[in-house]
């Protein structure tokens, strides 16, 4: 037996987030699925990172356990043979038996895209979120600031106040980058709750747009403030675009030599 580490690319439009769900259609159903026609073998899998219902993904990581023994090239081009067109598999390579995609990872990076133009554009709305408005980046960069660090990030989640789950969480990076009428906000940490970047991406766009003071944000990580929920952005807007591992670094499209 063997396992493979596969590095996945995905539009989430159409599933209902990576996770299996019984009568939905799911990232992970689709790739077993694709998988197990490929091996001819029952094949579960193990992911870094469980995206929510729409979110996209540029290089998920996933692994699986097989006793055949293909090429990498085989797994990813047979694979991709059975999956449809909105999942690819990207990249890949044999990993120890003892890698976990999950728990090994170091850190997780997601980006938002919003668009600030004066009208819609259908070639960027499959992937961006559309705001039609100017944001103030540079005060929202000042926001962003209280983010990095280990904080609680119970407000800019959808953890109820009396459940045990942990809600403390680290960011290690965060910038926010202008390109013409496009914004995008990049957010690396160490793991992430259900929803929170885009609440955190939600509470940045209400200091863009002047709704709120940029404080307000410490206050909200300081639980100073429990009568305001920050919103949520649409899931289309987001991506998982990398995950690090101190001894595995795999991305983009694996080439034949």
């Amino acid at each position: 037996m063997k396992k493979i580490a596969l590095i996945v690319e995905y539009d989430g439009k159409h599933y209902k987030g990576f996770q299996s769900q019984p009568n939905a259609p799911t990232i992970q159903n689709t790739i077993e699925n694709a998988l197990s026609m490929l091996t001819k073998e029952n094949i579960a899998i193990s992911a870094a990172g469980r995206t929510d219902a729409g979110v996209h993904a540029k290089s998920q990581v996933i692994s699986f356990n097989t006793m055949t023994q293909n090429s990498i090239q085989t797994y990813i081009n047979g694979t991709n043979h059975f999956l449809p067109d909105d999942i690819s598999i990207k990249n890949g390579c044999e990993v120890d038996m003892d890698f976990d995609p999950r728990r090994m990872a170091i850190s997780r990076k997601y980006e938002y895209s919003i668009d600030c133009g004066s009208s819609r554009s259908p070639l960027t709305a499959k992937f961006a979120y559309y705001l039609g408005k100017a944001l103030n980046v540079p005060i929202m960069v000042k926001g962003s600031k209280y983010f990095l660090g280990i904080h609680d990030f119970k407000n800019f989640s959808t953890i109820k106040r009396n459940e045990s789950k942990s809600t403390i969480r680290e960011i290690y990076d965060i910038n926010i980058n202008k390109i013409e009428k496009m914004v995008y906000i990049t957010v690396e940490g160490s793991a992430f709750l259900s929803h929170q970047v885009r609440r955190m991406c939600g509470a940045l766009v209400a200091v863009g747009t002047e709704i709120i003071k940029p404080n307000i944000i410490k206050d909200l990580l300081e639980n100073k403030i429990v009568d305001v929920t920050p919103q949520t952005l649409p899931a289309h807007g987001l991506c998982l675009v990398g995950v690090n591992y101190k001894y595995f670094n795999l991305d983009g499209d694996q080439n034949e030599e």
